[in-house]
């Protein structure tokens, strides 16, 4: 568990997937980021902010792009903080550095704030997909990312194309097959907010838009972010007296439109 103490407003993102061949999405991210500047406030990436990464040395003009983005964010005042996602935990303190990022270890927690909130980017509640869990336990050994980090990079993308590949049909054949497992288990939730003392957990990689209310006991709450695709994409804002998140699109004049606050679930 890390502890952080970040400037408010905190503004919370996850699931952008840059790289994913949407050019609308990727005009929404830059649209986003401008907004934020100049503030003296922070951003938090809970995770797959990128389609795939298969190491800090394999650069495209996208992720230069993006490095340079954050890193012109960063030098306004934004503290911006990154948590791995099950796409993206080869990125390191290299293309960190190079866009102005702080990498932190799930699960985050806010200090000094009421009621204790705590981040995580979501992979790991979804323990009823066994075979992801297993792949995701191997894929997180130190020893396991330096020897994939090892190989050539021609290879390294070569594999990361065919896991995509592999992963789509596994998601494809659990959503068919068992589609509940494709989601968060709530004794998984329930079991890790009252581990951790949480009152709310915020989380991304379901992709399902939502705030559920009670999952560890009356009062608690669960705020899931969903994920930016086709110039549509959503928010978490953090300030001293409110949480609210929000759907945002890219307007045709390229401004960024925020929708009211979500709603939380009536259970």
């Amino acid at each position: 568990m890390v502890t952080f103490k970040p400037n408010l407003p905190l503004y919370v993102i996850a699931d952008v997937h840059l790289g994913g061949g949407s050019a609308a999405t990727e005009d929404l991210f830059d649209s986003f980021i401008e907004t934020l500047k100049p503030e003296n406030n922070a951003l938090l990436i809970l995770g797959d902010l990128f389609e795939i990464w298969t190491g800090d040395d394999v650069r495209s003009p996208l992720t230069q792009k993006v490095a340079d983005t954050l890193k012109s964010l960063s030098q306004t005042g934004t503290a911006i903080y990154f948590v791995h996602g099950n796409r993206d935990f080869l990125l390191k303190d290299d293309y960190a550095k190079s866009a102005g990022m702080v990498l932190l270890d799930e699960p985050l927690i806010i200090s000094e704030t009421l009621p204790q909130t705590g981040f995580i980017h979501g992979d790991s509640l979804c323990t009823g997909d066994e075979a992801f869990q297993r792949f995701r336990q191997k894929s997180r050994s130190p020893d396991w990312q330096h020897r994939i980090l090892g190989l050539p990079r021609f290879l390294r993308q070569g594999l990361g194309k065919w896991a995509r590949w592999r992963s789509r049909q596994h998601g494809r054949r659990t959503i068919q097959q068992q589609p509940t497992i494709a989601d968060v288990s709530p004794q998984e939730v329930a079991r890790f907010m009252e581990q951790h003392g949480l009152v709310r957990l915020v989380h991304g990689h379901t992709h399902r838009l939502a705030v559920h209310q009670d999952p560890a006991g009356p009062g608690t709450q669960r705020w899931v972010l969903g994920d930016w695709h086709q110039g549509a994409g959503s928010v978490l804002m953090i300030t001293q007296s409110n949480i609210s998140m929000h759907t945002i699109e890219i307007t045709p004049s390229g401004q960024v439109k925020w929708s009211a606050p979500v709603q939380p679930l009536a259970h």
